[in-house]
């Protein structure tokens, strides 16, 4: 059995840190999700916590849409400065 503080499902946090709405599976950050913190904004997807697959993230006027793998940008993306 679970532990009753294990997130599972589709769900909403906030914390002093960060935002986060989305899926979660076994308390990790699994599938589409908005994650949202003081430096950036980052709309996608999540495996095992991290950020992987496809997903765009903002920070001050940069924007990056593409491809993520174990929380870093890699792969084929989009980058612009406004």
């Amino acid at each position: 059995a679970l532990p009753i503080y294990v997130f599972h499902g589709v769900g909403f946090f906030k914390c002093e840190d960060f935002t986060f709405e989305g899926h979660y599976y076994l308390g990790m950050k699994n599938g589409p999700g908005i994650l949202k913190n003081a430096d950036y904004t980052y709309y996608g997807h999540f495996k095992n916590d991290k950020k992987s697959g496809i997903g765009c993230i903002e920070r001050k006027g940069e924007r990056y849409e593409g491809d993520f793998n174990e929380d870093l940008i890699d792969g084929i993306g989009t980058y612009t400065n406004q």
